[in-house]
């Protein structure tokens, strides 16, 4: 099995609370680490990309912790989000892989040493949105995770 580690990560790799990682000197484990075996790379890069997508983020929101900064904790909560397994065969599914290659290398080339976590995190995420691959990946997502049904 390909292991991903989900954990903050300063300076590649999507940009948001959850992110993927590999094998990196940079990664910050702030207080806890999720994982998931995958069954693939691709796999792997699809969930970088759905996990950390707004849609995702504003259906796991009902049932987020509040902390006291606000909603927090959504790693309880994403199965909530029913989100289909990755399919090698649905281009939905794979038009994510190159986004998220696109949104790392992007991330990656920003010169973000000695800049507090919290200030590297919006100044990713505000680069990836620039670049027009934010937009890319939530019009994808937007056509694969389901609407709930009440």
């Amino acid at each position: 099995f390909f292991k991903q580690k989900t954990a903050y990560e300063i300076g590649v790799r999507l940009v948001g609370s959850e992110m993927c990682i590999r094998d990196s000197a940079k990664a910050v484990i702030e207080h806890k680490l999720y994982w998931a075996a995958v069954s693939s790379e691709g796999e792997a890069k699809y969930l970088v990309a759905v996990l950390n997508s707004d849609l995702v983020l504003e259906r796991l929101r009902p049932f987020q912790n509040l902390g006291l900064f606000g909603e927090r904790d959504i790693d309880k909560n994403v199965f909530h989000a029913m989100i289909p397994a990755y399919d090698a065969d649905n281009s939905d599914h794979t038009s994510l892989l190159p986004l998220v290659d696109r949104a790392e290398a992007a991330v990656s080339a920003l010169e973000l040493d000695g800049v507090p976590f919290k200030t590297a995190r919006k100044r990713m995420r505000a680069h990836v949105s620039e670049l027009g691959i934010h937009d890319e990946i939530e019009k994808i997502v937007q056509r694969i995770v389901p609407v709930p049904q009440l």
